[in-house]
């Protein structure tokens, strides 16, 4: 029986983990493992079924009805069949993204496409990238690499990746450093020339709102500096606050990783504010994040919404605009 070989890689979003293995796997005719592509297909099924991907229970009880498969096609690429349909630019979508996130995260999730991936690896000598590779999915591996890059790198990378497959944006990167308040890693995504622009309800205006170059986004941490960001819609009052504190209250204002509505290059609501996005931003892109509602008790007058701008700079699209949004009076 020929000996097979496994080689396990690990390391950051956008460190070319993906790049190196299907390189690595051509050249040595191994069989390359895009792991993240796997638990997309969950993802993609879960959303099918309207199963909200935080019930935890629900997710597992579908698992034993779906019959997730792994090909090659002609291209040479990986195909995903999710009960023998290929759904291979289905999983790519910006929505799936959320429901891989959170599903990829409930070990019953893990343990259920654990063998799938050993299996593999016992079959084929195989090249396999993704989280926990070289400690859960194959810790006998024969050769384990982790690779990294600078955060200015990798957010390179995951733009242009992105823009191949048609979405302008790593929002799930942006996302997360914005809920962790990593100002150096969302330094990195801002645009080089055009900064970014701070716009606290949905009217856009580049010359009165604030813009900030990436060298002073990464000093948000420790910027104690009281700005005036514009003015409180509905009150008149000037809106007076640290970096810290606009974050807090006008990007992110609540959850917006869970948000249940995302929308590419459209409007998903707006209220009585005007809505200039296109104009203000011509021949950009955008992502909206929207909550049509936070608590039930106030029938959606208490919808809310974050929008991310992107302007294209050096082959890929770069942060310009971060934008809030909200039922105004």
């Amino acid at each position: 029986m020929t000996k097979t070989i496994r080689v396990a890689i690990d390391g950051p979003s956008g460190a070319g983990k993906s790049t190196l293995a299907r390189s690595a796997a051509a050249r040595l005719n191994f069989l390359y493992v895009d792991t993240g592509a796997i638990y997309r297909t969950i993802g993609c099924a879960v959303r099918r079924r309207d199963i909200d991907p935080g019930d935890r229970a629900a997710v597992v009880a579908a698992l034993p009805a779906l019959d997730i498969g792994l090909t090659y096609g002609a291209d040479g690429l990986q195909h995903m069949e999710l009960n023998g349909e290929d759904v291979t630019a289905e999983i790519r979508l910006p929505e799936i993204s959320r429901y891989a996130s959170v599903v990829s995260a409930y070990p019953e999730v893990r343990a259920y496409l654990l063998e799938m991936q050993r299996r593999l690896a016992r079959e084929h000598s195989v090249i396999m990238d993704g989280r926990d590779i070289g400690t859960v999915v194959l810790p006998d591996a024969e050769v384990k690499v982790f690779l990294t890059a600078s955060a200015e790198e990798r957010a390179r990378r995951r733009m242009l990746e992105l823009q191949q497959r048609g979405t302008p944006e790593p929002y799930e990167d942006i996302l997360r450093a914005i809920q962790e308040r990593d100002y150096d890693t969302l330094a990195a995504f801002v645009h080089p020339e055009e900064g970014v622009t701070f716009t606290p309800y949905s009217t856009v205006d580049r010359d009165s709102d604030l813009r900030f170059t990436a060298a002073q986004v990464r000093q948000f941490s420790t910027d104690q500096t009281v700005y005036t960001w514009g003015v409180s819609d509905g009150l008149g009052s000037l809106i007076e606050l640290t970096p810290a504190e606009y974050f807090s209250t006008y990007v992110f204002n609540t959850d917006y990783t869970q948000a249940p509505e995302i929308g590419v290059d459209r409007i998903l609501q707006s209220g009585n504010a005007l809505e200039n996005l296109t104009e203000a931003y011509p021949g950009c892109r955008f992502v909206e994040f929207h909550f049509p509602g936070l608590d039930p008790a106030n029938a959606g007058l208490d919808w809310c919404s974050l929008k991310l701008v992107f302007s294209p700079s050096d082959s890929c699209w770069q942060l310009v605009g971060i934008i809030h949004s909200q039922w105004t009076i």
